[in-house]
């Protein structure tokens, strides 16, 4: 039930306001699982990154210290 919350439904009162709009919330359901993976690959992608450039930086300490 808790990602009902962001569901936006055909008629623009959602689940919210207690109208669900059965055929509406039934055609948005695929929609917000779409933008769920889409938050998730996204997050992913920021995290690989992240981790990537603290990799980077730990390697070029490493390397600066060796070579000293």
């Amino acid at each position: 039930m808790s990602n009902i919350s962001f569901v936006n439904t055909v008629d623009g009162f959602g689940v919210r306001n207690g109208h669900a709009g059965t055929g509406a919330l039934a055609n948005a359901q695929p929609a917000a699982a779409e933008t769920r993976m889409r938050r998730v690959r996204y997050s992913r992608t920021i995290l690989l990154r992240l981790s990537a450039l603290v990799l980077e930086r730990m390697f070029r300490v490493l390397l600066s210290d060796i070579s000293r």
